[in-house]
């Protein structure tokens, strides 16, 4: 049984009994209750994106790397291309203080910022013609992160700046020309097409983390509320689907309404109440207000399996 079936949980208990708690009104997990700060490390883990990522840079022959909302990497960059590669393993420049795929930007490069407030895919190009793409990752509104793609030229490397390059990296002049002139470039109208593939990518990989987590906290909310049904004795709860079908059953409810769980799992509940009740469609007006307000308290007289009455106070 998934917390999804769980559609609201019932309380009778006759006078005598002690009142009991009230139960939370359960609900599946919306995006608005999600605690961004607790999943997005969980979301973002750079070993589940990795073989994905890997292998996206691979067939488009493109360099490609996870990033957090700041820009700066988490974890590998996957399928660097020769030239930042080369100037990468300089000593000059930290890493960490600038865009991570730019060599020699105008500006700060500000693309994972525009895409994120954006929406939308940001592609920018730095003064040595090295350009790449910058992915949003959402969650709704909520911005978790981005993908980066690209270190490719979209035209003919520039020497000078490419010197500027070598020196501010600590890299050697003659080896990064070399390589620059030997790097399979891209036009920024193809790096865009590969970015867009890239977004479909990524939203569909983030959608299936994000299923994986609630599925397991439903599975978790799923093993309390079960625990707490089947740890009561002394109160009958049990569970009931948008159509009255009864879908749990504890020891309290057997003990107190007499029907044991294989006989009525599966039933209507209205099978509680007595005939003018039934009459007058109590059955379906006592679920009315629960499926608007997800709550409901009442006193009225019920039925056992032998036919006796006796009067509850139901909690929904």
């Amino acid at each position: 049984m998934t917390a999804r079936n769980i559609a609201r949980p019932v309380v009778e208990h006759e006078p005598a009994a002690i009142p009991p708690e009230q139960p939370g009104h359960l609900k599946e997990p919306a995006l608005s209750d999600i605690d961004l700060a607790r999943w997005s490390a969980e979301l973002l883990d750079q070993d589940s994106w990795n073989e994905i990522l890997s292998q996206y840079g691979r067939t488009m022959r493109l360099a490609v790397a996870l990033t957090d909302t700041n820009g700066h990497l988490l974890g590998p960059c996957h399928n660097p291309q020769p030239v930042w590669s080369l100037a990468r393993q300089g000593r000059g420049s930290d890493s960490n203080s600038a865009c991570p795929f730019c060599l020699a930007p105008k500006t700060p490069c500000r693309a994972v910022a525009e895409a994120l407030a954006t929406g939308e895919v940001v592609s920018v190009q730095d003064q040595a013609g090295l350009a790449h793409a910058a992915i949003p990752l959402l969650l709704g509104n909520q911005p978790l992160g981005a993908l980066i793609a690209g270190q490719t030229f979209s035209q003919y490397p520039e020497p000078l700046v490419l010197q500027r390059v070598a020196k501010n990296f600590g890299a050697s002049q003659p080896e990064l020309w070399a390589a620059a002139v030997r790097q399979v470039p891209h036009s920024l109208a193809t790096l865009s097409l590969y970015a867009d593939l890239l977004a479909s990518l990524g939203r569909a990989f983030l959608s299936q983390r994000y299923a994986a987590i609630l599925d397991r906290s439903l599975h978790q909310v799923d093993a309390r509320y079960r625990l707490m049904i089947e740890g009561s004795t002394d109160r009958a709860l049990f569970t009931v689907d948008g159509r009255g079908r009864v879908t749990s059953w504890n020891p309290g409810a057997e003990r107190l309404l007499g029907y044991k769980e294989s006989e009525i799992v599966g039933k209507n509940y209205s099978t509680f109440f007595p005939p003018e009740d039934l009459q007058n469609e109590m059955p379906p007006r006592e679920i009315m207000p629960v499926e608007q307000t997800g709550w409901m308290e009442q006193e009225a007289w019920h039925v056992r399996k032998d036919g006796t009455r006796f009067l509850s106070k139901t909690k929904t």
